[in-house]
């Protein structure tokens, strides 16, 4: 643990930290602890104690010559608790494929990473390892936030990161199934593990997360409605560091919480399901997983369908049936097109979708409506002559 006291100075409180700098030697690093002396004296020891454990944590000591990769990975266990559950699952996940293996192999020392360096790990991301400048832009963002931290503690001179060139954020253009791809899928998929959530992503628009997430109880029969207010998320397991699924209360904006209204025919596939688990639970015996008795996206034996088991066997369930290959994502934009074709309104889709505003439906879709008004525009000029 890094040794330090408590001072006190024009009546405040301040934490001292003993710490080593590059050459060797020991220093004071003063940190202001926002809290003024009078009946102050537990709360500031208590900060103490926090300021210390951090810096014990990191044990960077001011120490540049420190190898980057090591640093990196003790910058993202403080950055655990300080981000959301799914937020920093999404962080190690990129980290584990991307950055540690890159620089592991490279060998920097943290205060040797040059502005060409960073540059060049792009380069390869994007041409090697063929992620999408989106994805990098997201790698970005961390190493950004990495090195901002180790210019703040003065481990480095300078940020590198402030001259590095951004890689340029391109438009998503959505696929999508038209109304006769969707239906084929539908009977492709019936009978199989993947049924359920192909249903639901394809019909509702739900995203993945929600779809595997659909409970029980979030089915009125009587009001016939689908209530989507649960969702399947990975996170970090805090004792093991693998990421898991687990399923909580809550989606990924405020406005992703909705209630969606079911046709009769939705009515009876999903009553018609539900006693066809009850008959697969008897079948199955002591062999049945009774955990997840909530779901509706469970397989054979009960268990919950892993969110990426679910993207990998939906790649594989379209080529073995030389289907067009898409995203399970898609679905949702499938769902989102086919309604644009009906008729419903923009503001509708967004409704539907659970968008958390209107300008990320239009501008998500605009391709679309693009083609809607090219056929307006065709039919216009059929009834109307021009010249």
């Amino acid at each position: 643990m890094i040794s330090g006291s408590l001072q006190t100075k024009n009546d405040q409180f301040y934490a001292v930290l003993e710490l080593k700098g590059a050459n060797g030697k020991r220093r004071q690093k003063w940190i202001s602890l926002d809290l003024p002396v009078k009946n102050n004296k537990k709360r500031a020891e208590e900060k103490l104690s926090q300021i210390k454990e951090e810096y014990s944590r990191m044990d960077l000591s001011f120490n540049s010559s420190i190898l980057f990769v090591d640093f990196y990975e003790k910058w993202l266990q403080l950055k655990e608790g300080m981000v959301a559950d799914t937020t920093y699952a999404g962080y190690c996940n990129a980290s584990k494929k991307h950055i540690i293996p890159y620089f592991t192999k490279e060998k920097f020392a943290l205060n040797e990473i040059k502005p060409m360096h960073v540059e060049a790990f792009y380069h390869h991301l994007l041409n090697e390892s063929k992620l999408s400048s989106n994805s990098v832009i997201r790698i970005h963002e961390l190493l950004s936030g990495a090195f901002k931290y180790a210019r703040k503690n003065r481990c480095i001179p300078e940020n590198p990161m402030e001259c590095v060139t951004r890689p340029k954020r391109t438009r998503y253009i959505a696929d999508y199934y038209n109304l006769e791809e969707l239906n084929q899928l539908f009977q492709t998929a019936k009978g199989t593990v993947l049924e359920v959530p192909i249903y639901l992503g394809g019909y509702f628009g739900l995203r993945r997360s929600e779809a595997l997430g659909v409970k029980w109880d979030a089915i009125d029969f009587d009001r016939k409605t689908l209530t989507i207010k649960h969702s399947i998320v990975r996170t970090k397991d805090k004792e093991t560091g693998i990421l898991k699924a687990h399923g909580v209360d809550g989606l990924k904006t405020a406005s992703s919480f909705r209630t969606l209204p079911l046709s009769e025919e939705m009515v009876s596939y999903l009553k018609e399901l539900h006693i066809k688990q009850k008959k697969q639970r008897f079948l199955c015996g002591k062999d049945y997983c009774n955990d997840y008795l909530d779901y509706l996206c469970v397989n054979a034996l009960g268990k919950i369908i892993q969110p990426d088991y679910l993207t990998s066997r939906f790649s594989k369930l379209l080529k073995e049936n030389n289907l067009r290959h898409i995203r399970f994502h898609d679905l949702r934009h499938s769902s989102a097109t086919l309604l644009l074709h009906l008729g419903f309104s923009m503001k509708e889709i967004q409704l539907w979708l659970g968008h958390s505003t209107y300008q990320l439906t239009a501008d998500t879709y605009s391709h679309i409506t693009a083609d809607d008004k090219e056929n307006i525009a065709n039919r216009l000029n059929r009834s109307i002559q021009i010249g």
